[in-house]
């Protein structure tokens, strides 16, 4: 059983880990190309890029309602159920993103300066929201769209459409600032058009499968209110996390231009590290849902069990790597010494601390998967505002350990709450429960 196990988590994770870098390698060269504009266009992406993590942390959201309904529908046989959530889930997906793009559009510059924008930055900064933010229905449904397909055990599709509008995003970046000269804003516009073709392509390859869109299907309230019940608690703990950051960016401004430039560099190279893991939690998080479905209780134990080990193993290693080489990668964005003498203090709290990231993660799929979006809300809450943003202020301003008690603290609050959801999986789920 665990050798067929492996091979399921693998056959899932692979794909999804090469979409996930490929997704990041995105960010990474336009980093790099914005890098070549300035260090003032560098700052100001580092400050949409805190808030778009917000806007992103609800479209997750829905699709996390949407991977937990779907695969666990498929995995009971219920068709017919799983295609009036796709139906629920897509206008769900659209209604939100318009609401937020219009939000972002009247709101641009008020925004921008609430979360810390200097008059420096932000006339590049507000280019680069209007049109990544301002238009992020299309970033609304492609998340969900990719949640969709991979919960039915499809991560292939969400992969190669990823190789497309990679491509496309790349070269509609070089085009809209080198040959146009459009500056920051020819990156945002660029990313929108590339989501766009992204949207399309993976609405025609569900078009193709047993749960494609159809307008005639009704949808039931007790589908909405099950959306509702998984989509709320996941939203809150995503806008937890992703608010506490903005918070936290907010008090790395304090330390100085060259901590904020050094760590906005450092997460742009550091999201490679995750990506194994994010893979794995999704393969995760797809196979506990169907198994909930099938109610194979023992196949659920089995496939957590693995998928820590993984995911442990996995976050050392991406580490282990980043430490390794992270002197010629941080000198592709910067020659600045003192830019690379902090990004490797943090490189290092950021290997140790691996094992309690990866057990996070994939505790945080787990129990998403089994329709718990409450406890890591709770998790989330408690671990962001009360022990990261608080040790992030003591450790990094008041002790003045800077970018080193920015990392100390988010390691602290990951080992928190992994002992906190490792609890709550034992005690509502894996003591004859399930």
């Amino acid at each position: 059983m665990v050798k067929n196990l492996r091979k399921e988590i693998f056959t899932l994770a692979i794909p999804t880990t090469i979409e996930n870098l490929l997704q990041t390698a995105v960010g990474f060269v336009d980093g790099l190309i914005i890098a070549k504009i300035g260090l003032t266009a560098v700052t100001a992406v580092g400050l949409v890029n805190s808030l778009m993590a917000v806007y992103q942390a609800i479209f997750l959201a829905i699709g996390i309602a949407a991977s937990s309904l779907v695969s666990r529908y498929i995995g009971a046989k219920k068709i017919n159920h799983a295609q009036e959530i796709v139906k629920l889930i897509i206008n769900l997906a659209i209604v939100i993103g318009i609401i937020i793009g219009l939000f972002t559009i009247i709101f641009n510059r008020s925004i921008l300066t609430l979360i810390g924008a200097s008059n420096q930055v932000l006339n590049s900064a507000s280019a680069f929201l209007f049109w990544v933010g301002g238009l992020s229905v299309f970033w609304s449904i492609l998340t969900v769209l990719g949640a969709i397909l991979r919960s039915t055990g499809d991560t292939k599709t969400p992969m190669l459409v990823s190789i497309y509008v990679n491509l496309f995003n790349i070269v509609l970046d070089i085009y809209f600032i080198f040959i146009l000269k459009m500056g920051i804003a020819g990156s945002g516009i660029g990313t929108t058009i590339a989501r766009l073709i992204g949207c399309l392509l993976l609405f025609h390859a569900l078009q193709k499968t047993d749960l494609a869109f159809k307008i005639k299907i009704k949808t039931k309230y007790s589908d909405f209110k099950a959306v509702y019940s998984l989509t709320l608690p996941a939203m809150g703990e995503r806008l937890m996390m992703r608010g506490g950051d903005v918070f936290v960016n907010f008090l790395v401004i304090q330390m100085g231009n060259i901590i904020f430039a050094a760590n906005t560099i450092l997460e742009t190279i550091s999201s490679f590290t995750y990506m194994p893991l994010f893979g794995l939690a999704t393969a995760t998080a797809t196979l506990i849902g169907q198994a909930k479905g099938a109610g194979n209780t023992i196949k659920i134990k089995k496939i957590y069990s693995l998928s820590n080990r993984y995911a442990i193993y996995s976050m050392i290693t991406a580490n282990l790597l980043l430490l390794l080489f992270c002197k010629p990668i941080v000198l592709l964005f910067s020659l600045e010494p003192d830019i690379y003498n902090n990004i490797i203090k943090a490189v290092i709290i950021m290997l140790i601390s691996s094992p309690v990231v990866a057990l996070t993660v994939n505790q945080t799929a787990t129990l998403q998967a089994l329709g718990d979006t409450k406890t890591p809300f709770i998790a989330t809450t408690v671990g962001m505002w009360f022990v990261r943003i608080l040790l992030t202020y003591f450790l990094g301003l008041k002790l003045e350990l800077a970018i080193i008690g920015l990392w100390l603290a988010q390691g602290i609050d990951n080992l928190w709450r992994s002992i906190l959801l490792n609890y709550y999986l034992k005690k509502k789920f894996f003591v004859n429960k399930l």
